[in-house]
């Protein structure tokens, strides 16, 4: 009976494990690795500076028993941690609070997360692999710009606009995903993204901001709505036999400035 009750408890760690992974199950960094804040109207926890040496940070969920909200501005901006667990009570990263980390590879966001703000992540030359949280709302400008080994990302719906040059210059992105419930791309959104192929856009998709496919190389891009606000010169680095795929039973087709392009119903 003990020999079972012993193998129990170790396909139950052996569950957890492969359901959160070994970085979520390690114990928070102490809190001497953090300059803070304490916010007595909010009566929370803002990180302004990682001012420790590990390179691998699990963030404490709670400091002097009030819960971390904010990752602040720059607050781990061109440091050399590789890889960052974001605790669940975290609800905003600020401006360039990763910028310029090199040997950032994984970050695992918390999922109460709201706001990804301003070049947040901007030139994390090693971050492969993002998962973003539903339930995010904002993913502002250039996020993720220059993140050039990022290789696919999905958006989810929660996030209504999409900021500016958020994917620009990311040079290794093959895939992205929009989920249902985005409602407007900013200008330069992927812009020299040139090895994404095929695109869906949704159809709570209402306006395409200019330059967001400037210099793509896609072979084609598939509206499941309405035809959307949009320049006509969006897809013109786009090879000879681009195609565009719409739903026939959906609207604005007809006189569309993308008229100019290989236009195929589906």
């Amino acid at each position: 009976m003990v020999i079972m009750k012993k193998l129990a408890l170790l396909l139950a760690a052996a569950m957890l494990l492969s359901l959160f992974g070994c970085a979520s199950l390690r114990p928070a960094n102490p809190v001497s690795d953090f300059d803070y804040y304490v916010h007595e109207d909010k009566q929370c926890i803002y990180i302004l500076t990682y001012i420790g040496e590990s390179k691998d940070v699990v963030i404490p969920a709670y400091i002097e028993n009030l819960p971390v909200r904010l990752i602040a501005d720059s607050a781990f901006r061109g440091s050399s941690v590789e890889n960052v667990v974001l605790p669940n009570t975290v609800e905003e990263i600020g401006p360039y609070a990763f910028r310029g980390c090199k040997q950032l590879k994984t970050i695992q966001f918390s999922t109460k997360l709201k706001l990804i703000d301003t070049e947040a992540f901007r030139g994390c030359t090693s971050l492969e692999n993002v998962t973003l949280p539903n339930g995010l709302v904002t993913l502002d400008s250039g996020a993720f710009n220059r993140c050039t080994a990022l290789r696919e990302i999905s958006i989810p719906g929660t996030v209504k606009t999409f900021g500016q040059e958020i994917f620009a210059g990311c040079q290794s992105i093959e895939n992205v995903t929009f989920e249902h419930g985005l409602e407007v791309i900013g200008e330069r959104a992927m812009f020299t993204s040139t090895k994404i192929k095929t695109l869906v856009i949704p159809s709570s998709v209402k306006e395409i901001n200019r330059g967001t496919f400037d210099f793509l190389k896609l072979d084609s891009i598939t509206f499941l709505g309405d035809a959307p606000i949009i320049d006509e010169d969006e897809f013109v680095s786009c090879p000879s036999n681009f195609t565009i795929y719409y739903d026939p039973n959906t609207s604005g087709w007809d006189n569309t400035p993308l008229s100019q392009y290989n236009l195929v119903d589906k």
